[in-house]
């Protein structure tokens, strides 16, 4: 065999196997960036309940982050329950109001990396306007009210 064709030999060897170790790495790298994306997210739950206890459907929720003023509103479902995933590390104020009741809000919930904290609200009667504010920060949450979990909500 002639040295130049074995260099050659050699040269394209060495090519393919570096090209194959990047397509690797790559692959590898590409397939992690969906997790890593969501590390930086939490999820607050909940369910609207009446004095009585029964479930309130259809309770406009708004979620506002304190830090960057965004707001996303969402309305509870037929048993009352209310998902906000995505939402980005930091502090949240939240509203319930629907028709009927008073506006009942909850301040300064803190939201941590892959956090899932329960924030239910009892909506009391009354007029719209009133409010009734429950004021909180991290490990000071009325434990009847707002509670972490790892469990997941099917609605």
């Amino acid at each position: 065999m002639c040295p130049l064709s074995s260099l050659v030999a050699r040269t394209v060897y060495t090519v393919r196997h570096r090209v194959s170790r990047w397509t690797v790495l790559l692959s590898l790298l590409l397939r992690c960036l969906p997790v890593l994306a969501s590390a930086q997210e939490a999820t607050i739950v909940g369910t609207v309940t009446d004095p009585s206890g029964a479930v309130v459907p259809n309770v406009e929720i708004l979620v506002t982050n304190v830090d960057t003023g965004a707001v996303r509103t969402l309305a509870t479902n037929d048993a009352g329950q209310y998902v906000v995933p995505g939402l980005l590390i930091g502090k949240y104020d939240l509203k319930a109001q629907a028709s009927g009741f008073k506006v009942e809000e909850y301040k300064g919930v803190v939201l941590d990396v892959n956090d899932r904290i329960r924030v239910d609200f009892q909506m009391k009667l009354g007029q719209i306007p009133e409010s009734s504010n429950s004021s909180f920060g991290r490990g000071s949450f009325p434990a009847r009210s707002v509670r972490r979990s790892l469990s997941t909500v099917t609605i």
